[in-house]
């Protein structure tokens, strides 16, 4: 059973190992042969001998024009404080009031929270 898996996969790699290959080998032969027939239509139509641009190259121009660039960059992230501190009450209870605002430089020993006796 393992050997039929083995065939069948090697046969199928080869297959489209084939097709890819000769795709390629379709499209070079085509390519130039499209590329050509283009380039005399438009050298036809522009007045230019047929033997005089054989390897032309079709090119578009398009009118420079000054424009404004928006002066603000919009992104998603997230921040981390440089420093912070863990709070911990040294005995058990709810706090029911925090005496600091946040952002607030705060003198040591100073009174933080209260608990609720």
């Amino acid at each position: 059973m393992a050997m039929n898996k083995t065939v069948v996969g090697t046969l199928a790699v080869l297959v489209i190992a084939i097709a890819a290959g000769a795709g390629f080998w379709f499209g070079q032969r085509r390519a130039p042969d499209a590329g050509a027939s283009a380039a005399s239509g438009a050298q036809a139509k522009a007045g230019v001998p047929a033997g005089a641009a054989s390897g032309a190259v079709a090119v578009e121009a398009v009118k420079v024009a000054r424009v404004a660039m928006p002066q603000t960059i919009t992104a998603v992230g997230s921040l981390r404080s440089d420093e912070s501190i863990t709070l911990r009450p040294e005995v058990a209870g709810r706090i029911s009031a925090i005496l600091f605002s946040e952002g607030q430089r705060v003198a040591k020993g100073a009174t933080l929270v209260r608990l609720d006796p």
